[in-house]
């Protein structure tokens, strides 16, 4: 998996992160904390949220209401 992790610069700049399937959370937030430099002695200060972008169904009429994308947000926990 690429990761595309944000708020660990003043300016909101991206850090990429690469991870496997087996990686923790902890693990994620640790590597992204030593990209960008920062000490990973503190990783239980941040979070890992995932976010998904789901689009509306349609309904049998074919209408989709107003069309809007639904997004998701769930905080990780640690250990997943």
């Amino acid at each position: 998996f690429v990761l595309r992790i944000s708020g660990l610069y003043a300016d909101d700049t991206a850090t990429v992160v690469q991870a496997e399937s087996s990686s923790t959370v902890r693990s994620v937030i640790q590597s992204a904390l030593l990209t960008c430099g920062k000490n990973v002695d503190n990783a239980e200060d941040y979070l890992l949220i995932e976010e998904s972008l789901n689009m509306p169904a349609t309904g049998e009429d074919g209408a989709s209401g107003d069309g809007a994308p639904v997004t998701n947000q769930r905080i990780l926990p640690p250990n997943e």
